[in-house]
Order: C-alpha cells, then sequence, then structure tokens
C-alpha cells in the first residue's frame, strides 16, 4: 500500500514536471521538447493506470499471476531473471545507461557530446529509457519473452532513438 502511494506521489511529481516542460518547450518553441513532454505525460498516465489496476487485481481474494511466463512477476525478478540473461535485455540496458550518461553530459559538459543542453536532449535522454523499457516488455512480451534475431533488432533499434532525433 505505501509503496503504491509513493509511486502515486512519483508520478504526480514528474507530471508536474512534464507540463512544466510543455510549457517552457511551448514559449520556446522547441517543438522536439514538448513532444517528448508530452509523450511522458501519456506514460506517467499509463504507469498510473497500471498502478490502479495493481490496486485493484490485490483486493480479489484469489491472486493469480495475469498470465503465463513473465507477466504478473516482480520488476526485481524480472530484472535479474529475464532482462540480465537476455542478450536484448543487456542491449536494453546498456542503451539505458548509456542514455542517462549522454543526459548528465549534455547537462554539464555539453561539447563532450555535441549537445545543445537548452534544447530538450537532457530531457530526452533523461526519460527514454522509460520509453524504452515500455518497448524492451511489449516487444519480449510479444514473442513469448525469447530471444530471438527480430526482438535483438527492434530493442536495439530502439534504444537507438534518443540519439538519432539528437544527432540527425
Amino acid at each position: 500500500m505505501i509503496v503504491r502511494v509513493i509511486g502515486y506521489i512519483g508520478i504526480a511529481i514528474l507530471l508536474l514536471l512534464s507540463m512544466v516542460g510543455v510549457l517552457v518547450g511551448l514559449r520556446r518553441g522547441d517543438w522536439h521538447g514538448v513532444a517528448i513532454s508530452l509523450l511522458a505525460i501519456m506514460l506517467f498516465a499509463f504507469f498510473a493506470v497500471v498502478l490502479r489496476q495493481g490496486a485493484k487485481r490485490e483486493r480479489e481474494p484469489q491472486r493469480e499471476k495475469i498470465a503465463d511466463s513473465w507477466y504478473g512477476e516482480s520488476v526485481t525478478s524480472f530484472f535479474v531473471n529475464c532482462a540480465l540473461k537476455s542478450l536484448d535485455g543487456r542491449i536494453f540496458l546498456a542503451g539505458a545507461v548509456l542514455s542517462w550518461l549522454f543526459a548528465l553530459l549534455a547537462l554539464c559538459c555539453p561539447a563532450a557530446v555535441a549537445l545543445d543542453p537548452a534544447k530538450a536532449n537532457v530531457v530526452l535522454f533523461t526519460l527514454w529509457p522509460a520509453v524504452s523499457f515500455v518497448w524492451f516488455v511489449l516487444i519480449k512480451g510479444s514473442r513469448g519473452f525469447e530471444t530471438n534475431i527480430v526482438s535483438i533488432l527492434l530493442i536495439l533499434a530502439g534504444t537507438a532513438v534518443p540519439f538519432y532525433l539528437a544527432y540527425f
């Protein structure tokens, strides 16, 4: 219960920050920033809906797993047993770490990564791992959480999106 309340508080704070990002982007005419902030707002709304659905499931007398495989498992178990032990999971995790590193460098030392911190690059690289995680679960879940060349290529493409947007 307390974890869910903390989740709602975190979502509310991030939602407010994303709304500020939309306003700042509109004032500066930064349409990439507006688009990314709107994407983040949609993502946070999705997270709130998932938290609410989880609360409903917990109240049910017979709590079963949603489906076979990794659906319904804890996030920690999912990361340890699925993401860290598969090639596409390692690609996702490496992309997330690299994205956060670029966000930090774009904020602290933009010349090192040739990015303009005034644009939405910092926001893009900071928030993209959350979008990439949803993409990872979507791709892996639709293929029965099995690693194959298609899932590897799709996850690699999803991980590369912020770099493509920032540099091309």
